[in-house]
């Protein structure tokens, strides 16, 4: 499965909200609490906490022009987070840092694309955001290009301007954040 998606920051979040009330329809709000595991050769794993489940997702990541196109596996632990972070740790994975996330969730039926998941977003540390995700079985060049431009044209009916489009993983950019207050002390 690839999730073809792009994130922008936020300047206006109940603007945002009003104009997405316009074309998408509300689902729900949650939230979701994730602590990101990495080893020495830099793999990373997410153990997603959300309601009273736990998703645990790795992916093969790449930006093409501003959007992400990202390979994903995923599963779901019923029971026993716990012994999953001790299987982790005997294969030289450690939490390196969480992200707390507090989402509205929202869908646009699209006539090509299906179902279209628009999210806006609260990121500790890191403020507002919006994703647009199309999920796909496919990634090729000219069904990329498609969806892009489809993330383009939500991105305009939300009234956000192309350069607020943030190509850093939220990782990055929260690992960018506590590096700088660490340097201030």
């Amino acid at each position: 499965m690839y999730e073809i998606e792009l994130k922008a920051h936020i300047n206006n979040k109940k603007l945002v909200e009003t104009k997405l009330k316009t074309f998408a329809t509300y689902k729900f709000t949650t939230e979701k609490k994730d602590t990101y595991w990495v080893n020495q050769q830099g793999n990373t794993l997410r153990l997603r906490e959300e309601e009273n489940n736990v998703c645990c997702t790795f992916k093969n990541k790449k930006i093409v022009n501003d959007i992400e196109v990202n390979e994903e596996k995923e599963f779901f632990i019923q029971k026993n987070k716990e012994n999953l972070e001790d299987f982790l740790k005997i294969c030289n994975f450690y939490p390196k840092y969480k992200k707390c996330k507090i989402t509205q969730s929202y869908q646009y039926q699209d006539d090509y694309f299906g179902n279209i998941t628009i999210e806006l977003s609260y990121i500790d540390l890191l403020g507002d955001f919006i994703e647009i995700e199309i999920i796909s079985n496919q990634n090729d060049k000219d069904y990329c290009e498609k969806a892009q431009e489809k993330l383009y044209q939500i991105l305009k009916l939300c009234d956000i301007d192309k350069s607020n489009i943030e190509t850093k993983y939220y990782n990055q950019m929260i690992q960018e954040k506590l590096s700088k207050k660490t340097e201030e002390k």
